[in-house]
C-alpha cells in the first residue's frame, strides 16, 4: 500500500490540462475520469490527480501532454524503463535514459553532466514556452528523480534544484517535489546530487519493474517512502498525535530496542534526520490545514505541537520560504 504524506495542489490540474484545451479538447471529461469536477479542492490527494494526467495521457497519446512541439506516444516511459532496468550502475542507466529520449523525440534533451565532484540530472526543452507553468519540467524531473531513487532503492538526497526561469508564483510547492535548496534565473534546469550515486548499482529486476508500470505516475508522485526504512518506521511511530509533542530521539530509540545513537546512525544511512522527519511531517499538515481555512493560526500551531502562534509562524517560514499568510494569498492567486 502506498503512504501519502503530502497533497498536490490544485495548480497542478490547471497546468496539467493547457495542452489539452490548447488541442480544443474538452477539459470536463478529463476531470471526470479522475473523479473531479470543475469545482475542484484546494489540494487533492496524489493518486487521484495521477488518474487525471493518465487520463490526459490516453486522451492526447502523449507522455508530454501536449506540453512540447511533438508528442510522445503512451508507453515511451515504460520502455525507456525496460532499458535501463538491465544497466549495472545508475549512471548507465541515466546515459541509456539520456540517449533513448534523444532519439525518441527531441522535442527535450536531458543528460548528466559531472563536475566538480557533482552531479547534475540536466533537462532542457526545445520550446519552452510550450511549457509556461513549467509544469512537464518539474513533472519530468521528479519522474527521473525518483526512477534513479528507484532503481538504486535509495533515496538519493539532493543537493539542489536549479531552474532557468524566475521563482514561480507556485514555489510554495517545491520543498515537496525538490527537498533541497532552490535556485531561480540559473543557466540551466538541472537536479544536483552527490557524483558518487552514479556508481551505486541498480538493484531491481524486470520482475520488479513489470510490477511498477501500471502504478505510474501516481507511484513516483506519492512522496519517495521506502517501506521497511527506519525513516518510514519512526514517521509511522511519531505521526499520531503532533498535539502532544514528539518524543525525543532517545524515546524513539528504545522503540526499537536501540540507542539514540544506533538510530541517528541507522537514519544517517538512509540519507535521514530526526528533526528533518518531525519537520516534514510538521510541514505537509501545516499546509493542509492552511489550505482548508477552517483552523485559525493558533489553533494550528497548537494542534502541531507549538506553544505559540509566533513559533509556528518562524518554522513555517523556514520550511517553505514563506509565512502562513503570504503561502494563503500565493494560493488564492494561483487556484483555478
Amino acid at each position: 500500500m502506498l503512504i501519502q504524506h503530502h497533497t498536490i495542489a490544485a495548480h497542478y490540474v490547471g497546468v496539467a490540462l493547457q495542452g489539452a484545451i490548447r488541442r480544443g479538447l474538452d477539459p470536463v471529461p478529463l476531470l471526470a475520469q479522475a473523479g473531479l469536477e470543475a469545482d475542484l479542492p484546494a489540494r487533492l490527494p496524489p493518486l487521484q490527480y495521477a488518474e487525471l494526467v493518465k487520463a490526459v495521457w490516453r486522451t492526447m497519446d502523449d507522455e508530454f501532454l501536449g506540453l512540447t512541439t511533438r508528442p510522445c506516444p503512451v508507453g515511451a516511459f515504460a520502455l525507456m524503463s525496460e532499458l535501463v532496468i538491465h544497466a549495472a550502475t545508475l549512471g548507465e542507466a541515466l546515459d541509456k535514459c539520456s540517449r533513448f529520449y534523444r532519439i525518441a523525440n527531441d522535442s527535450l534533451a536531458l543528460g548528466v553532466t559531472v563536475e566538480n565532484g557533482q552531479a547534475f540530472l540536466w533537462m532542457r526543452l526545445q520550446d519552452p514556452s510550450r511549457d509556461a507553468d513549467h509544469f512537464l519540467l518539474e513533472f519530468m524531473l521528479v519522474m527521473w528523480s525518483r526512477l534513479a531513487g528507484w532503481l538504486v532503492r535509495e533515496r538519493i538526497h539532493l543537493q539542489g534544484a536549479h531552474f532557468i526561469h524566475e521563482t514561480p508564483a507556485h514555489v510554495r510547492e517545491y520543498p515537496t517535489l525538490f527537498p533541497c535548496p532552490l535556485l531561480f534565473s540559473q543557466t540551466r534546469n538541472a537536479l544536483v546530487f552527490d557524483a558518487g550515486w552514479l556508481q551505486r548499482p541498480v538493484k531491481r529486476s524486470p520482475a520488479e519493474l513489470k510490477a511498477l508500470l501500471p502504478t505510474l505516475p501516481g507511484a513516483f508522485l506519492v512522496k519517495p517512502v521506502f517501506h521497511g526504512s527506519y525513516t518510514q518506521r519512526v514517521r509511522e511511530l511519531i505521526a499520531e498525535d503532533m498535539a502532544t509533542g514528539f518524543p525525543d530521539l532517545e524515546a524513539v530509540a528504545q522503540h526499537f530496542w536501540m540507542t539514540g545513537r544506533t538510530l541517528r546512525r541507522k537514519l544517517l544511512r538512509e540519507d535521514s534526520h530526526y528533526q528533518d522527519i518531525k519537520d516534514d511531517i510538521r510541514r505537509e499538515q501545516a499546509v493542509q490545514w492552511l489550505a482548508q481555512g477552517e483552523l485559525s493560526l493558533q489553533e494550528i500551531a497548537q494542534q502541531l505541537g507549538f506553544a505559540e502562534a509566533s513559533a509556528f509562524i518562524r518554522a513555517f517560514k523556514l520550511w517553505t520560504g514563506l509565512t502562513p499568510g503570504q503561502y494563503i494569498a500565493t494560493a488564492a492567486k494561483t487556484t483555478p
